[in-house]
């Protein structure tokens, strides 16, 4: 190995050369390990103090180009501006400790803490796409009729986190369900009653019945059971089924009405006969219940619950009444109050002096039965299922929200609270919309779009109506509004509408075919996403649009690509590229654009925004920030989870989540300032204040990148209520969203 050592050298200097060898090997190789790249995805060696008003952090290989930024935790409590979360759809609900479980339909098993009733939130949801419609509880299950998708058993030991255990597919349809004792007991239509064991794996029994069965209660073992006949009448069956295995007919009655819901307490038994009113039996025995009367047939009463010695009775014209059950055999029910609530109500549920009414329309209204009668429910919550939600825009003094049957408007008060002040059902025709400054255009299948104008106390005016183009048969991609023009974009191209004479009807004046999916404008220069096609760069002049340039996609990304949106800033293109997520194009010269860098981020890439100079990108796992103070490298900087949408305003992001609207402070790009070697100081910024909330602490989570390595989460911080930055203390593990008035709340 020494072979190239020069032959004078005397043997005794030889070792002394070997020992000089081994230590230049030795240092070279420790060179090479300190200057190896830290691993993909990882923030190396990294120690992270603070000294209330500054960070200081200290690692190898630190340098000036580190970046690094604050975000602050949506889940903040103090944040919600806007608090509106429930889905539409509901069958059924009830209540056990501090928890409701309410079903609604194709969407599954929801779960709300009812900790502060006056304001509910959801903790937990069991998805699940049956039809659900009505729930037992029992122990730590739930027992769901299903009607034709037969029953599903859901755990529900954790309510945060309830879970299906079983589902079990019937031949005949199930629309109720009780426990008696180790049996479950079905109502199944036109085939009586099935008795099953608690686990819905074996049948005990059954016993046919006629009629088609509709509901079932139980009390000491004795079932009461509601059948419908033809020609508005019903039945009330009573069956033995004390014995497990064992089901026998004691008794039938005949009454007037469809029965929708049959309820026992103690020696009394009420039906709701839709309407037939509300029917009250008398049970001197079990197995012989005799008629007292009925009340209120135009009522039409479907769904029945006992509080104590009252009687909550549901119906499907938009009220609950409360009757006070009497020993009286004359008059066996008083009524109390009356209060308006959705409508085709179908279960009721009661918890600390609040109803809950789930309506198959309006969603869950929840009453203060301690209120005065005749009054509207003081909270009604009814918003689309989560992947309904479409989008919403955002201007500075209105914020609309969209979904595929409706729109709601709310308007931004002097206090930074939200308070809506329109809501309309567009009856799932409702494509796209957008305000700007005023103005809202609203793009509707088949019947053109509509030019609003927004007025601060009073209904939206409609200023012009647009005939639909030939695309809104089919669909409409998007809708861009400008102060004097209309853009709708489509499958068979871009439409151009100028509204420089409004009121007067807007004037089509140009229409570009081919399939448009977004575009962008800087001044005169158009830019138009083509889809799979690429993008079209056009000239905007007096007469239709001239092309200056088209732009296809690099033979690398094997036609796997798409612009479905862009974003123009600083002379730089932004192009939304779906799966190959994000371009950034040079256009500086408008009639020669480059292609400056790409960035994969690992989920579908479909929309784009900016706020405080840096680039917002909408995927399927929520909001990736990215860094373009360089175009042409382009880097992640954080990672925002669980958000449906996102938008800058007043310094500040407002952010559309599962639970409503919420406002937090920008993402703070810390400026680094070399200290000494290896390590840097930032100063720390206060957060953007947060209107009418009280000093609370606020929590951040710091994101740390260097050296081309993406951002990482790399310590969590917290801003105290005395002003200070604290460093390691992580925010609490659930936060209560509802902190507004009652005023904010709708």
């Amino acid at each position: 190995m020494l072979n190239w050592l020069p032959a004078v050298i005397a043997p005794r200097r030889r070792r002394l050369a070997l020992l000089l060898y081994g230590l230049l090997c030795g240092l070279l190789l420790l060179a090479l390990w300190h200057l190896q790249p830290a691993p993909t995805g990882q923030v190396h060696r990294v120690s992270i103090t603070s000294s209330g008003s500054h960070l200081h952090i200290d690692g190898q290989r630190l340098s000036a180009d580190c970046r690094a930024v604050l975000v602050e935790r949506h889940d903040n409590p103090q944040a919600v501006l806007f608090n509106r979360f429930l889905w539409r759809n509901l069958y059924d609900v009830a209540t056990r400790d501090q928890h409701a479980f309410v079903l609604c339909n194709n969407v599954g098993l929801v779960t709300l803490d009812l900790r502060q009733p006056q304001q509910p939130r959801i903790v937990g949801v069991a998805h699940s796409e049956r039809r659900l419609w009505h729930i037992e509880l029992c122990d730590n299950n739930a027992y769901i009729a299903c009607g034709k998708d037969g029953l599903v058993i859901c755990d529900i030991t954790d309510p945060s986190q309830p879970l299906i255990r079983q589902q079990h597919s019937l031949p005949y349809p199930v629309s109720d369900v009780t426990i008696s004792g180790e049996q479950l007991l079905l109502a199944a239509g036109k085939q009586g009653i099935k008795a099953f064991d608690l686990s819905g794996r074996q049948l005990l029994a059954e016993q046919a019945l006629e009629g088609y069965v509709n509901a079932l209660t139980q009390q000491d073992g004795w079932l009461y059971v509601v059948s419908a006949r033809v020609d508005n009448q019903g039945l009330l069956h009573v069956i033995d089924a004390r014995h497990a295995g064992q089901l026998r007919l004691a008794a039938s009655v005949a009454f007037e009405g469809v029965p929708w819901d049959v309820l026992v307490h103690d020696d009394r038994l009420y039906i709701a006969a839709g309407g037939g009113g509300l029917l009250s039996f008398a049970l001197t025995r079990p197995d012989s219940p005799q008629l007292m009367g009925s009340a209120d047939h135009s009522l039409r009463a479907i769904a029945l619950h006992h509080q104590g010695d009252q009687l909550l009775v549901s119906s499907s014209s938009a009220q609950l009444v409360v009757y006070r059950q009497t020993r009286d055999p004359a008059r066996p029910l008083v009524e109390e109050k009356r209060f308006h609530c959705g409508r085709v109500n179908r279960g009721i549920a009661v918890h600390d002096g609040l109803a809950l009414v789930a309506a198959s329309q309006q969603g869950l209204s929840l009453i203060d039965l301690a209120a005065d009668p005749g009054q509207p429910a003081p909270l009604e919550l009814a918003l689309h299922a989560e992947h309904q939600t479409a989008n919403w825009s955002v201007s500075p003094a209105f914020i609309s929200i969209q979904n595929k049957t409706e729109l709601v408007l709310l308007k931004r008060q002097p206090d930074g609270l939200l308070r809506p002040f329109c809501q309309q059902d567009f009856s799932r025709l409702i494509y796209d919309h957008q305000i700007k400054d005023n103005l809202l255009a609203i793009s509707l299948r088949q019947q053109g779009t509509r030019l609003l104008q927004l007025r601060s106390n009073q209904p939206p005016l409609l200023l012009a109506q647009l005939p639909p183009t030939e695309e809104q048969g089919q669909n409409v991609n998007r809708l861009y509004l400008e102060p004097a023009s209309l853009y709708l974009c489509g499958p068979s191209g871009l439409h151009h509408f100028s509204l420089e004479q409004l009121p007067a009807a807007p004037v089509k004046t140009w229409h570009l075919p081919g399939t448009t999916e977004a575009l962008a404008r800087n001044g005169d220069f158009l830019f138009v996403a083509r889809g799979r096609a690429g993008i079209e760069i056009y000239h905007l002049g007096p007469g239709s649009p001239q092309r200056l340039a088209h732009l296809t996609f690099p033979d690398h990304f094997f036609d796997s690509a798409s612009a479905l949106d862009l974003l123009w800033h600083d002379d730089v293109l932004y192009v939304a590229c779906g799966i190959r997520g994000l371009l950034s194009i040079d256009v500086h010269n408008p009639r020669q654009p480059r292609l400056l860098d790409s960035l994969e981020l690992g989920s579908f890439c479909d929309r784009l925004n900016l706020a405080q100079g840096q680039l917002l990108c909408h995927s399927n796992g929520g909001f990736f920030m990215i860094d373009i103070h360089r175009p042409e490298n382009l880097s992640r900087l954080c990672h925002f989870k669980g958000l449906r949408d996102l938008a800058f305003v007043d310094n500040a992001l407002l952010q559309l989540t599962m639970e409503g609207i919420r406002r937090t402070t920008a993402p703070l790009l810390l400026t680094p300032q070399q200290a000494r070697r290896r390590q840097l100081s930032f100063e720390l910024p206060q957060p953007t204040t947060l209107p009418n909330r009280p000093a609370q602490p606020r929590f951040f989570d710091l994101y740390l990148s260097h050296q081309g390595i993406p951002c990482n989460q790399v310590a969590e911080l917290t801003f105290t209520s005395s002003g200070r930055w604290q460093l390691g203390q992580k925010p609490p593990t659930s936060c209560d969203p509802t902190t507004l008035p009652d005023s904010e709340r709708f």
